[in-house]
């Protein structure tokens, strides 16, 4: 029987554990373009609607209002009120950024360092960071800690990093207390420090950040920084699963199977391990495509299994590999494919899943050269496709 995946490192190449690999989630509340438009959708003093408000923000605008030129930017760059156009919306923001508005350049740095609306440019995106962050403006602080940690856009200088990313925790930004946090937690350019790695954490986590509480979680669960508490880590885990966050929502899945911090409830494991999967989140799938097998907390379906353990196993993970090459070879929940099996198979014991080689040898033995050759071209295909693939 393969076992549900754990989230740990072995899982599979695109599992990541979620205490070693979090720096790559830290833009959770500070990576996207601000929206200025309010609840009320118009700042003060716009009236009307339609052709009529857009052309008085059109004036405002040109006449320096630099609330109305956010707006504008906001509403071209989203497509909202006005057809889509990415260029006006930079156009906007530029004269607001020249303008010396530190939210129009922090807008700029996320558009150049996601490739949206600016070609993709992590020099420019530091530049944009800089200018806000020196007035003071806590998400591009963050941002531009996290560009020096990661060496991108600038000379790698972890220093660097902690002195922007304090700046941005003084002011309470909740990713810059998880940023500082994590750095302390790995000793990543600093001294390692698990307890204070915990108080950065739980800051950002008392401040609803997603990653934040199911980090924190974590931290829990393994005893890092604290004591090893179940119950406490079901709890955070619960409050960012509440919130959405699809490694939450697996982890807290996997308490729910395993009995551990809350009552043990096989329907209650497969509905969170569900929304994980929805997400696309790789081990939720591979895990709901065994619960389906098994009839675990859902009704046994191999279709269902076959499906979702042929998005995890897309994505990389070796036991849904392994068990997706069971399926076709045996034509279960999915039509007979000796070829595909022996594909599948390869992959996963190319990331040392035993039980996938071990499938393979069985099923070579009576498959035929032109078949074995077939199914190893496609296996090279693969690999090709992956290698390509941006990192």
């Amino acid at each position: 029987m393969v076992p549900i995946v754990p989230l740990t490192p072995s899982s599979a190449h695109r599992a990541r554990n979620p205490l070693s690999s979090l720096l790559l989630c830290l833009l959770a509340g500070c990576g996207s373009v601000p929206s200025r438009v309010p609840s009320g959708g118009l700042p003060n003093g716009a009236r009307g609607s339609g052709e009529g408000v857009l052309a008085e923000l059109t004036t405002r605008a040109e006449r320096g209002d630099v609330e109305a030129q956010l707006l504008l930017a906001s509403m071209y760059l989203e497509g909202r009120g006005v057809p889509a156009d990415e260029a006006a919306a930079v156009r906007w923001y530029r004269i607001a950024a020249g303008r010396d508005d530190a939210r129009a350049q922090y807008a700029l740095g996320v558009l150049a360092e996601q490739g949206k609306a600016l070609p993709r440019n992590d020099e420019e995106a530091a530049m944009w960071y800089r200018l806000a962050a020196a007035q003071g403006h806590a998400p591009a602080q963050t941002n531009l800690g996290r560009l020096y940690l990661e060496g991108r856009g600038v000379p790698r200088n972890p220093s660097e990093a902690q002195e922007w990313l304090n700046a941005a925790a003084q002011q309470g930004n909740a990713a810059a207390c998880l940023s500082l946090g994590l750095m302390y937690l790995e000793g990543r350019g600093v001294p390692q420090d698990e307890p204070g790695a915990v108080h950065l954490v739980q800051l950002a986590a008392e401040r609803e950040l997603p990653v934040a509480e199911s980090t924190l979680g974590s931290m829990y669960e393994e005893g890092r920084g604290v004591a090893r508490d179940d119950d406490q880590a079901a709890r955070w885990f619960r409050r960012a699963a509440d919130h959405g966050f699809a490694e939450a929502q697996a982890r807290l899945g996997l308490m729910y199977a395993r009995g551990r911090g809350v009552a043990q409830d096989p329907a209650e494991a497969a509905r969170w391990t569900r929304l994980a999967a929805e997400q696309g989140l790789a081990v939720a799938q591979s895990n709901l495509g065994l619960m389906f097998l098994r009839g675990e907390g859902v009704p046994q379906d191999e279709h269902e299994a076959s499906r979702w353990l042929s998005r995890a196993a897309e994505q990389g993970i070796p036991a849904a590999q392994g068990k997706l090459g069971v399926l076709l070879e045996q034509g279960r929940g999915a039509e007979q494919d000796d070829i595909g099996a022996y594909v599948w198979y390869s992959l996963g014991a190319a990331q040392g899943d035993t039980f996938a080689a071990e499938r393979r040898e069985i099923l070579s033995a009576r498959m035929t050269a032109d078949e074995i050759r077939a199914a190893e071209e496609r296996v090279r295909e693969w690999n090709a496709a992956e290698r390509a693939q941006p990192r």
